[in-house]
């Protein structure tokens, strides 16, 4: 309904009593809703849907060249939503984005029929009431009539359609909410990202105006060696490179102001300073590069949080590391503990899969037993996912839906062919002061795989 959504109450005479919104004559000329005043239909400008012939519907299509053929049946109808318009189109088997001038007679006539189809369902109240789930059981859409476009999507059917539509709107607002949440957190890992992506730019950087660090060290030598060859006020001195084949002839720049000595020395310093800002830039980068690794995990659990308790895991975890500051204990009551994702496969083994890098090391290194098959993506921020194999050889099947888990809920999961490391669980350790979820793994194999939605919402998800 848009914009002009409205809930109305009035007396069984028509009478308003009361509205949400009061629409006054300096609001609309047309039509005014204040108590007191009679109720009157808003006004039209749509078709019905339910009154239209052949010839009608027909007439909508070719009225608006150039325009799409979904938009103009949604806009022409009322009742019509874009997804219903669409759904026209998928059980005609003509695509939405069709113009007029390119469909034939025999396309606008499937079109009518599919439109008829649709409308026969409503007169005959052939309602269906299911919402749609996606691969992570969360509601996709709704709608009272059958969309086959989401054919291969989870559904959850109801007995009425105001109970589908108060639960559908209940779980979008939870997800609303959940968004809003995590604002801060994205924020937060975002902020901390580009921080150390300029750290790194400024290591690569000094390291670059270092490289020729090693020529300090030789021109030194060089001069040691060549010594009382230099006097003090010269501004350089010609020696033979013994350091290269053929023992060239080099220029070493000198300053006057100096001794010869004092020149070896200001040389041996320079090559010294740079030779300890090499060490330690190597270890800084080192310590950004795991701060980077770390944080873009951070953010991949953030986007896979789901209740209040994977939040309060990840703020215990940025508050651990020293992102953010720890909080002040309220003396409230504590969140319940989070849990991972259980699935089962195909062929009933158990698939565990971590939200968070708490999850991740309870799941790896208390829960997991050490024939358990271990996965994680390879080199990329993504969850640690356990097949538990309760002693047995794990499948082909129970591997690959395990691998796609892990693909999923990774920061690959727009990508294709996504690698998957996978190892037995005895197979990972973790180094000590290693930041949470960071293990060092041997042994593996890695297997291939495109994380898809529809393949992901085929295995079936088990709530623990």
């Amino acid at each position: 309904m848009g914009k002009h959504s409205n809930i109305i109450l009035t007396d069984e005479d028509g009478v308003v009593l009361d509205a949400a919104k009061h629409i006054s004559f300096d609001k609309s000329s047309v039509r005014q809703v204040l108590p007191g005043v009679r109720f009157t239909v808003p006004p039209g400008g749509k078709r019905n849907p339910l009154e239209e012939d052949r010839a009608g519907f027909e007439a909508v299509l070719y009225a608006t060249p150039g325009e799409k053929i979904q938009t103009l049946i949604f806009r022409a109808y009322n009742g019509l939503s874009p997804i219903m318009s669409s759904e026209i189109c998928e059980r005609a088997e003509v695509s939405p984005d069709t113009r007029p001038e390119e469909m034939s007679g025999e396309r606008a006539a499937q079109l009518y029929e599919a439109f008829r189809a649709c409308i026969e369902d409503i007169t005959l109240r052939k309602y269906v009431n299911l919402i749609y789930l996606d691969a992570s059981g969360k509601p996709k859409d709704f709608g009272s009539l059958l969309i086959t476009q989401y054919a291969d999507y989870d559904t959850a059917s109801f007995d009425s359609p105001s109970e589908m539509t108060e639960v559908f709107c209940r779980e979008r607002d939870a997800a609303y909410r959940m968004s809003q949440k995590t604002a801060d957190l994205r924020k937060l890992t975002q902020q901390n990202i580009e921080r150390c992506a300029r750290k790194a730019e400024m290591y690569l950087r000094t390291l670059d105006e270092i490289k020729d660090r090693d020529s300090d060290r030789v021109k030194g030598e060089l001069l040691t060696a060549s010594i009382y060859s230099a006097k003090k006020g010269m501004t350089s001195l010609i020696v033979q490179n013994f350091y290269e084949e053929g023992n060239p002839d080099m220029t070493i720049p000198l300053d006057p102001n100096l001794t010869p000595a004092e020149n070896a020395q200001a040389y041996f310093k320079k090559y010294n300073k740079a030779k300890r800002s090499y060490a330690a830039l190597q270890d800084q980068t080192r310590r950004n590069n795991e701060d980077l690794t770390y944080l873009a995990g951070v953010q991949n659990a953030v986007e896979n949080a789901s209740d209040e308790s994977d939040i309060a895991d990840i703020r215990d975890e940025l508050a651990e590391t020293g992102f953010i500051k720890k909080r002040a204990s309220s003396g409230k009551q504590k969140t319940k503990k989070s849990k991972p994702m259980k699935f089962i496969s195909s062929d009933g083994f158990d698939i565990y899969v971590g939200k968070n890098n708490k999850q991740n090391d309870e799941l790896t290194l208390r829960f997991a037993a050490s024939d358990d098959i271990w996965l994680h993506t390879k080199e990329i921020p993504g969850s640690h996912v356990i097949i538990k194999s309760r002693g047995a050889d794990v499948s082909d099947a129970a591997l690959r839906e395990a691998a796609l888990l892990a693909a999923y809920y990774s920061k690959a999961r727009q990508s294709s062919q996504v690698p998957v490391d996978y190892t037995l669980k005895k197979n990972v350790k973790k180094p000590n002061g290693a930041k949470p979820g960071m293990v060092i793994y041997v042994s593996n194999k890695t297997i291939y795989i495109t994380p898809e939605e529809e393949l992901v919402r085929r295995v079936k998800q088990s709530y623990i």
